[in-house]
């Protein structure tokens, strides 16, 4: 699949990367929500996976404004701040579902590839 990862916190976004990639994705990545943008405008991806608070532009805009352009491509959104977002907020956005970070990984991985069903925001297993 071709996924786009976007959040500031390098750390996060290097360790999402490389662990999709390592799974035989084609994962791109991006700083913040303007880069998310730019690259969603480029290229088509299957799956986006989007931090909700980043500077200069935020999740939610990201999930919009991609959603616009590809309305096939599934967002997927990630915050420490899971538990207190309406989950009908996030049905409205089109956004699958909202991971409450810390996550694990294997679960991430089954839910974009379809193994998994998505649950409720904040939900595991």
């Amino acid at each position: 699949m071709k996924i786009l990862v976007a959040d500031d916190d390098a750390d996060l976004r290097e360790a999402f990367v490389e662990y999709l990639r390592d799974l035989g994705h084609e994962v791109d990545d991006a700083k913040d929500g303007f880069d998310a943008l730019a690259a969603g405008r480029a290229k088509r991806y299957d799956i986006v996976l989007s931090d909700i608070n980043m500077p200069r532009c935020d999740g939610w805009t990201v999930a919009r404004m991609i959603k616009k352009q590809w309305p096939e491509t599934r967002i997927f959104l990630c915050t420490g701040w899971a538990h207190v977002i309406d989950s009908d907020w996030a049905k409205i956005e089109e956004v699958e579902r909202i991971f409450l970070k810390p996550f694990d990984l294997e679960e991430l991985v089954e839910v974009l590839e379809g193994r998994a069903e998505p649950h409720a925001m904040g939900e595991s297993g």
